[in-house]
Parts: structure tokens; C-alpha cells; sequence
């Protein structure tokens, strides 16, 4: 029954590796293939030069919560739709798969919040830091709510097995 259990625990974690590398692969390089000579070129450059990390938070980044989220409705184009629904379908697993991972994890609702906004948080930074895509602070917020009612599948699913 052990090691039932321990292999079950490893495939979730392995579950939950591989489910990591598909969100970066898809937020940070949009299906394409991982170039680490890239990455490195570009986080250089950024670094030695401080005035583009400036210049893309000045000009191209959003920190008015809830601005466009409010333009994906106002358009309500296919584009700003995927955009909007795959920003929180995408946190979905986060949020069912580190309660399944971590099951004696003290307060779990408050700690797939926490760790789904700062997963968010990192991405977005790896965009800024990369220049391969745009700090949003609603992305941040839909990233976020999607684990969380990942958290809420779990939990109705963990109530019906009980």
C-alpha cells in the first residue's frame, strides 16, 4: 500500500513538473520551441541595459487592475476571448494539482492564492525580463482566480470521494 501511495505521489509531482513547463512553454514562448540561447542574449541585454526594462514598463506594461479585462469585453473579439478565458484555464491545474501534491498543507486555499500569484508574478517578470510579451497586472488577477477555483474543483471533488 506504500509504495502504491509513493508512486501515485510521483506522478503527481511528475504530473505537476510537466504541467509547469507547458505553462512556460505557452506564456513565455507561445508554443515555440525553447531558445536558451535567446533567453540568455536577451536577459544580457536587459541587465546591462536598465533603461529598456524602464522604457517597456513605461510604455507597454499595465498596472491598472481590471483595464483590460475591461477591454476583452468591450471588443469581445475570439482573440481578447481566448485571452481572457486562457489566462484562467490555464491556472486551473496549479490549483487542483499542489492540494493533491501537498495533502497535509496547512490552510491550502490561502497557499494555492499565494503560490498561483506568485507563479503569475514570475511569469509576467519573465516577460518583462525577456522582452517576450507585456507586464499585466490583469493578467496577474485572472492567472491568480484560476488557480484558485482550481482549488474549488479540488475541493468539491474531495468532498464527493469523502
Amino acid at each position: 500500500m506504500r509504495l502504491k501511495r509513493m508512486s501515485f505521489s510521483m506522478m503527481l509531482t511528475a504530473m505537476f513538473a510537466a504541467y509547469l513547463y507547458i505553462v512556460v512553454k505557452i506564456i513565455l514562448f507561445k508554443f515555440h520551441s525553447i531558445d536558451l540561447h535567446f533567453i540568455k542574449h536577451q536577459l544580457s541585454q536587459h541587465l546591462h541595459s536598465p533603461n529598456l526594462i524602464k522604457d517597456q514598463l513605461i510604455f507597454n506594461a499595465n498596472f491598472i487592475p481590471f483595464h483590460e479585462i475591461m477591454e476583452y469585453f468591450k471588443h469581445a473579439d475570439f482573440h481578447s476571448l481566448i485571452n481572457f478565458i486562457g489566462n484562467i484555464v490555464i491556472f486551473i491545474p496549479f490549483g487542483i494539482l499542489l492540494p493533491l501534491i501537498f495533502k497535509r498543507m496547512s490552510n491550502p486555499l490561502s497557499k494555492v492564492l499565494i503560490l498561483s500569484f506568485t507563479f503569475s508574478l514570475g511569469l509576467e517578470t519573465a516577460q518583462l525580463m525577456l522582452a517576450i510579451g507585456t507586464f499585466d497586472v490583469d493578467d496577474l488577477i485572472l492567472n491568480t482566480f484560476g488557480g484558485v477555483l482550481g482549488y474549488g474543483v479540488y475541493s468539491l471533488g474531495n468532498k464527493k470521494v469523502r
